[in-house]
């Protein structure tokens, strides 16, 4: 039987995990401040405040490890299930996001290519840290030619199952026929067919979004991969159709 040490040594556990989830958080913090006091946003990449906090958002890039390049809003949001999300009045954190992409290590080389390039949010199963926060790299070859064969098969506005994106893993697209990311309301998308299917919840996918050349012109293509929490190391996460270098390999 657990004694009263075992339940405070788990708490304190429980305590310590909980306060590294929102490291990011305190980040982001940091860098609102010294934008507000200094302009420089450090230690982030960018900060705007045009709009205020409540609209606001930064763009960072961890210090060790991958070089993972995301954008996070400067309101505490938790997750790609916030309800916050799917208000009109909150803002478009994807279109700033894709707004941000020339941040990405080794970006300026490939910006000409807009299908170059994806975002991407994890699912509850899939992220580490519990404030919202959108992943912006270069897109896989492999991933990049995929949608290519796909998307002008595809119904505009109707979400369809594509395992083949990502062999083994329960997989929906949807052909959104609109060019203008300013238009597009990814969360928004995502939850409204969630809420029609007896897919589970929306926390538990992982949402991409890609331009695609069809005929001519490029249209912004969905993609959200369910997670199901049992194999972590296995659930799809952004980082695993997000080049974070945009390097010359991911051609």
């Amino acid at each position: 039987m657990l004694g009263l040490a075992g339940f405070v040594g788990m708490g304190l556990i429980g305590a310590a995990a909980t306060e590294r989830r929102q490291a990011l958080w305190g980040v982001v913090q940091l860098c609102v401040t010294d934008s507000k006091t200094t302009g420089s946003a450090f230690p982030c990449l960018a900060a705007d405040l045009s709009g205020g906090e409540e609209r606001g958002f930064v763009v960072l890039r961890p210090p060790v490890g991958r070089p993972d390049t995301i954008l996070s809003p400067t309101r505490a949001l938790v997750g790609i299930e916030d309800p916050e999300l799917q208000k009109p009045a909150t803002a478009n954190y994807f279109a700033a996001a894709w707004n941000a992409r020339r941040l990405a290590p080794n970006a300026e080389r490939r910006l000409a290519e807009l299908d170059a390039f994806a975002l991407g949010v994890n699912s509850r199963f899939a992220r580490e840290q519990d404030q919202l926060h959108i992943h912006i790299g270069c897109i896989p070859s492999t991933l990049r030619r995929r949608l290519r064969a796909l998307a002008p098969r595809l119904a505009i506005g109707v979400w369809s199952r594509a395992d083949s994106l990502f062999p083994g893993d329960e997989t929906w697209v949807l052909r959104s026929g609109e060019s203008d990311i300013d238009r597009l309301r990814p969360f928004s998308l995502v939850a409204q067919e969630v809420a029609k299917q007896p897919w589970g919840d929306i926390a538990d996918f992982t949402l991409g979004v890609a331009p695609v050349k069809i005929d001519k012109a490029y249209e912004f293509v969905l993609f959200a991969i369910r997670n199901l929490g049992l194999r972590a190391h296995e659930d799809v996460a952004s980082q695993d159709f997000i080049d974070a270098r945009c390097g010359v390999a991911s051609e």
